[in-house]
């Protein structure tokens, strides 16, 4: 009787393993799952629900770009490219956490255009003729600065922000200045393209100061 009660006792210590075992592995797998999801979707961890949160988001694309975007209660935003001006003003009512994009794509007589969706969208071109044939065959060499591309960013309600940043190298840069008409310069030499954002107040205070991506604003 003794034998088989030890049996018994035996057998469901190896099933009760065998259960931990297939638990183990199933919240392992679980894990790489839940990683590899918010490394899509941008997961972000709201530390602080007054303050803007960002991460870049991945793309097989690189010229696209994608990002996940927290924007706290009553936060009015000013969005703004260096070449069209003043994007215009978005405010939230409750907090949002969306998904931003920028998109780089050349049309069927060669243009490159950009698209833009961060709660308001655009479409528009970069620069004209001459610009558009200095930087044909040559995107692979601008010089790229993304916001929250090394994980997620911390916005104070203060400060601001650049988004996204394309900037010619020095060797480039030289080039352009002496064959691009000089309006085009001013707006596309060195920078060709960028995305800042912040509030009234932020951009008052702001002026050409260095923003927290690193990137020094025109």
């Amino acid at each position: 009787m003794i034998r088989w009660i030890n049996i018994i006792l035996v057998l469901a210590a190896l099933y009760g393993a065998y259960l931990a075992v297939s638990e183990e592995q199933l919240r392992r797998e679980l894990s790489v799952q839940h990683r590899t999801l918010a490394a899509e979707t941008g997961y972000l961890d709201i530390t602080d629900p007054d303050k803007v949160h960002v991460v870049a988001l991945p793309s097989e694309d690189p010229l696209h770009f994608r990002w996940r975007i927290y924007l706290p209660a009553n936060y009015e935003a000013m969005w703004q490219t260096n070449n069209w001006g003043e994007d215009g003003n978005t405010s939230t009512g409750p907090a949002e956490n969306f998904i931003a994009q920028v998109r780089f794509r050349e049309n069927e007589s060669g243009y490159v255009m950009v698209f833009r969706d961060m709660k308001i969208g655009g479409v528009g071109s970069v620069g004209g003729p001459e610009l558009q044939t200095l930087l044909s065959g040559k995107w692979d060499q601008i010089e790229r600065v993304q916001l929250g591309a090394n994980g997620p960013v911390v916005v104070e309600p203060d400060e601001v922000a650049t988004l996204l940043q394309l900037r010619m190298p020095e060797s480039m840069a030289s080039e352009a200045e002496s064959v691009l008409p000089e309006a085009w310069g001013r707006n596309y030499v060195p920078v060709v393209y960028e995305v800042r954002f912040g509030t009234k107040e932020a951009w008052e205070a702001a002026g050409d100061a260095t923003s927290i991506s690193g990137a020094r604003g025109r």
